[in-house]
């Protein structure tokens, strides 16, 4: 799924059309966007998912591993999906070339329960999995903390097109500063729980198909979740999951317990 694109809400038939035509070069090159940045081996970023979604129309995002069975991803990730139905929506995992990952369905999901798809406000949201993902020293879990440490830059990772439109059929990562609310503050007003980080301009960012991946410091630690930009900035609005932790440790209960 391309990254969200709040000033211009710039939706489905842009990014249908992006993988009408991805899908006729090759089934899994879908449209995850790191601009500029460097190739890199899955067990870098272990916790990385890969998430393709077949709810009302193909797209996709990223994710991150919680445990063997659930998924931190974005919530606007689940647009056109019902949360009272079943939806074919599928996980990827366990390498950096996407046609040797493995794959699992989805079960169901939950969204924040106040996410506003205008404001973006709360964008977070878990999927469970039909069956468990081994974990193992390829595939590990993310780390959540509520005080994480402090850094001048984090990492974030995707699979795909780069900023050329050049087809990549494995993982890329970029850095990104971590940047002062009066930096962030010529993206606009953002929502409660956002932070932004990544250059002002040109290439060094996550952008379409990003949604929901993992920003993570000292290799993996996430402190955000790529939420949306504005067309103008090369700057990434993050949610803030340290934030949102007891509410991820009460879904993610909830979700497993209800098998």
């Amino acid at each position: 799924m391309a990254i969200y694109d709040k000033k211009h809400r710039m939706r489905v038939l842009i990014i249908f059309r992006k993988l009408t035509t991805v899908f006729k070069i090759v089934r899994c090159e879908l449209n995850p966007f790191i601009t500029g940045g460097n190739f890199v081996k899955y067990n870098k970023y272990p916790h990385s998912v890969y998430i393709v979604f077949a709810c009302n129309f193909r797209f996709l995002c990223g994710g991150s591993v919680l445990n063997q069975a659930i998924i931190l991803t974005s919530a606007h990730c689940f647009e056109g999906c019902d949360v009272k139905k079943y939806e074919k929506v599928e996980v990827k995992y366990g390498h950096e070339k996407i046609t040797n990952m493995k794959s699992v369905n989805m079960k169901k999901f939950v969204l924040h329960e106040k996410f506003d798809d205008s404001s973006l406000i709360h964008d977070v949201s878990l999927l469970l999995t039909v069956k468990n993902i081994p974990l193992s020293n390829s595939v590990k879990r993310v780390v959540l903390m509520k005080r994480p440490p402090t850094a001048e830059y984090a990492y974030v990772s995707g699979w795909g097109m780069d900023e050329k439109n050049k087809l990549q059929a494995a993982m890329k990562h970029t850095y990104a500063r971590i940047q002062k609310t009066e930096v962030c503050k010529s993206m606009g007003s953002l929502p409660w729980g956002v932070f932004c980080a990544g250059p002002l301009t040109g290439v060094g960012a996550a952008d379409e198909g990003d949604s929901g991946g993992a920003l993570v410091v000292n290799d993996c630690i996430q402190i955000g979740l790529v939420s949306y930009k504005v067309r103008k900035l090369s700057l990434v609005a993050y949610t803030n999951v340290s934030l949102y932790l007891d509410w991820i440790k009460k879904h993610a209960r909830a979700l497993r317990c209800s098998g």
